[in-house]
């Protein structure tokens, strides 16, 4: 992956649907092994959402970041002043349960590491039901 600035990312204050097309487009960019539910993020590996702000300068355009980024157990994404699914649910403009149904072992019949294909997958089929109920 090439590494942009992101101050190179041209402004753009997107919408929460926007961003989870985003990430589901990011998640389609990642390495099998990656992904997983254990921790925000820690030696290249997390959940779906800290493996984007840490990594892709979209998401960190969009003014999410990650806290102590090389501390596992201390990690955790901010978003306009709040922590971790309070951030999440900000971000992207879900609640708590849409969010663990997409980025938490629950959503996944407690599966620690699934297939970034798979949320992937989850997040399109998300965005398709909401478009459809508007």
């Amino acid at each position: 992956m090439h590494y942009r600035s992101p101050r190179s990312v041209p402004s753009h204050r997107a919408s929460g649907p926007e961003r989870l097309a985003q990430l589901a487009d990011f998640l389609d960019t990642l390495d099998d092994g990656r992904l997983t539910f254990s921790w925000w993020y820690g030696d290249g590996k997390g959940c779906a959402v800290a493996l984007a702000a840490a990594e892709a300068p979209w998401f960190q355009a969009q003014g999410l970041s990650l806290v102590s980024k090389d501390a596992p157990r201390d990690c955790h994404p901010v978003y306009d002043g709040a922590t971790e699914w309070r951030a999440l649910g900000r971000f992207f403009e879900l609640d708590v349960k849409t969010l663990r149904h997409l980025f938490d072992r629950t959503g996944y019949d407690g599966k620690l590491r699934p297939q970034a294909a798979e949320v992937a997958g989850k997040i399109r089929a998300h965005l398709a039901a909401r478009a459809e109920a508007a």
